[in-house]
C-alpha cells in the first residue's frame, strides 16, 4: 500500500523525511531521491540483506553513477575537502579503487540518503534527520554520525548500482541564497563534529585531506 504525503512548505530535506518516517508502520525506511533510478531488479534485497545478517547494522548505502557512467557516491568520508566527500566520485563506475574499497562491502562511517535503507528503531533512537540546522546539506552525514555514536553500523553495498541525475528535480545550488545556506550548514557540522571530523576510523591516514578522497598522499614532516 502506497500513501503519498503533500507537504507544502519552503524545501526542507530533513523535514520531509522525518514526516514520511513517522506515518512508517514498518521495520526498515527507504530513503530515495526521486532523481535515482534503478539499474539491477534485486537492489532493494540486496540492501535489506545487509540489515538481516547483522542486528547492529542501522544503514546501508548504496553505489550511485552519474548518467554518464562515472561513480557519484561509493560511501562518504569525513574530514575531506572540509566536512566529508564522496569516495572516488568521477571515477569509471566499474573501478576497483583503493584496495578493492569501490567493490567491496563494508562498514563505512556514512553514505548518501540518495539512496539508504535505514533500521526504523535506530532511526527513532537518534531523532532522524536534523531539520533545524540541518534542512538541506549533510543532513545524511550527521544522521550516519549519530547512528555510529549510538553503537550502530553503517554499510557500504557496492553490488547496488543506481542511476543517480544529482539535482535533477530540485535544481542548481549555485543560487546565492542557496550557497549561503550551504555555509551555514558546513559551519554546523565543522563546530558540531570537531574532533570527528579529521579522524575517519575508516580512511587510511595517510592520504591527504585535500583534492578529494584517496588521490594524493599526505606530506609529513620528520
Amino acid at each position: 500500500k502506497t500513501q503519498v504525503i503533500r507537504i507544502a512548505q519552503p524545501f526542507n530535506y530533513s523535514s520531509l523525511n522525518n514526516t514520511g518516517a513517522k506515518q512508517a508502520r514498518h521495520e526498515f525506511l527507504l530513503f530515495m531521491n526521486n532523481d535515482v533510478f534503478v539499474k539491477n531488479p534485486d537492489w532493494l534485497k540486496i540492501m535489506l540483506n545487509e540489515c538481516l545478517v547483522n542486528d547492529r547494522v542501522a544503514a546501508v548505502g548504496a553505489k550511485l553513477l552519474y548518467p554518464n557512467g562515472t561513480i557519484q557516491h561509493a560511501g562518504v568520508v569525513l574530514g575531506v575537502g572540509g566536512v566529508a566527500d564522496h569516495a572516488f566520485r568521477g571515477q569509471p563506475g566499474n573501478t576497483p579503487g583503493y584496495m578493492m574499497r569501490a567493490m567491496a562491502a563494508q562498514e563505512i562511517s556514512a553514505v548518501t540518503a540518495a539512496c539508504m535503507l535505514v533500521r526504523k528503531v535506530a532511526f527513532d533512537e537518534v531523532s532522524g534527520f536534523d531539520e533545524t540546522d540541518l534542512a538541506v546539506a549533510f543532513n545524511d552525514v550527521d544522521l550516519c554520525m549519530k547512528l555510529t555514536a549510538a553503537g550502530w553500523q553503517i554499510i557500504y553495498a557496492p553490488d547496488v548500482v543506481l542511476e543517480h541525475h544529482e539535482s535533477m528535480s530540485r535544481g542548481s545550488d549555485l543560487n546565492e541564497g542557496k550557497i549561503s545556506r550551504f555555509m551555514l550548514e558546513n559551519k554546523v557540522m565543522q563546530l558540531r563534529y570537531e574532533a570527528v571530523l579529521p579522524n575517519d576510523p575508516f580512511y587510511n591516514q595517510h592520504f591527504s585531506r585535500e583534492g578529494g578522497v584517496y588521490r594524493e598522499l599526505r606530506i609529513l614532516e620528520p
